[in-house]
């Protein structure tokens, strides 16, 4: 997967390695939750990670947990590995940079 450039707001730009904290670090409990089949924490997680994401303009992330939403509602747990798997590569290829 190549780099996706993300394009922030310049007023929130300084914020943006609080961001991609804040998503790693629910990454990780969703993949926790999954593990466990914790749905509703995976759900929660989801919520929480979508708001920043959308606020961020990190609209493809956002769109990846709504689909993985539909997976924790059906507790499809293959689709929700999956779709996790995508999460992380996103975040990992990110490149957030100022609009303008």
């Amino acid at each position: 997967m190549s780099h996706k450039k993300v394009e922030v707001n310049p007023d929130l730009y300084d914020l943006v390695s609080v961001l991609t904290k804040s998503l790693s670090d629910e990454l990780k409990d969703m993949i926790r939750g999954a593990e466990e089949e914790n749905y509703s924490l995976v759900r929660e997680k989801i919520h929480s990670s979508k708001g920043a994401a959308l606020t961020f303009g990190f609209t493809a992330y956002a769109k990846e947990l709504e689909v993985m939403r539909e997976f924790t509602l059906k507790q499809d747990a293959n689709g929700l590995c999956n779709s996790l798997t995508r999460l992380k590569l996103l975040l990992e290829n990110a490149v957030f940079v100022p609009a303008e």
